[in-house]
Parts: structure tokens; C-alpha cells; sequence
């Protein structure tokens, strides 16, 4: 038996809907106490400090995934897709809007209330 598609894509619509709305407090539930984020310069966050740094510097517009492809396993999904996310960021372009074109691996971890996203790595595509 591995993690159910449908689940998990639901789960990834859901975080994707609360970055765009700004709903930490869902984004939280969406991610496990183990989190860990690691951004195109190599620099690692845990989920508080990540969550924390969402809230104070980033407001994200729009985020499209292209092409996901999805890896399942019995307790445990690698997700990867280029994703192209409008985002205003806290002291970056004044803070207007700029696309930010990433490769993204997501893991995430079967829990007792569904998929729990446990990994974000981003690598920076240059257009």
C-alpha cells in the first residue's frame, strides 16, 4: 500500500491555497513538526523559523506548478515540478511582485490525519 494520489494532491492544493492567502495557521497543519526548508542559497529552515520568515517577508500572488511528478511510497511521497511562484518579497525589487523560478522536491510523510509535508528543497532556474 503506498500514499493514496488523490489524497496527496489534494493536501499540496490545500498548502499552495493557504501560502496564497496568507493562512500560516493552515500551513502549519499542513506540515509535520519536522520540517525542514532548504532555499536556492543553501540555507536551511526549521518550520517555526520558516513560518516565521513566510509571515515577516513573503506574499505570495500566484504559484504554478508545471508538469508535478509524483514518487509514492508506503509511508512517504517525493513530489517534484518546476513551480513559478509571483511573490512580493520583504527587501527585494522594493518589494513589487517578481517571479521566482524554482526546481522544488517536496517529501511528504503519511501521518494519522493524511500527507504532512516534511521537506521543501528549491533550486533556483535562471530564465
Amino acid at each position: 500500500m503506498s500514499v493514496d494520489k488523490h489524497i496527496l494532491v489534494a493536501e499540496i492544493e490545500q498548502l499552495d491555497d493557504a501560502l496564497l492567502r496568507a493562512d500560516y495557521e493552515r500551513v502549519r497543519r499542513l506540515v509535520s513538526p519536522h520540517f525542514t526548508m532548504v532555499n536556492p542559497l543553501a540555507q536551511r529552515l526549521g518550520r517555526d523559523h520558516w513560518l516565521a520568515w513566510l509571515e515577516r517577508e513573503i506574499r505570495y500572488h500566484r504559484i504554478d506548478r508545471d508538469s508535478p511528478e509524483y514518487r509514492l511510497f508506503a509511508c512517504a511521497a517525493i513530489v517534484t515540478a518546476e513551480v513559478r511562484s509571483l511573490m512580493s518579497v520583504t527587501g527585494l525589487n522594493g518589494g513589487a511582485p517578481t517571479v521566482h523560478h524554482t526546481f522544488r522536491t517536496e517529501i511528504w510523510v503519511e501521518s494519522s490525519s493524511g500527507p504532512k509535508l516534511e521537506h521543501v528543497q528549491l533550486t533556483r532556474i535562471d530564465d
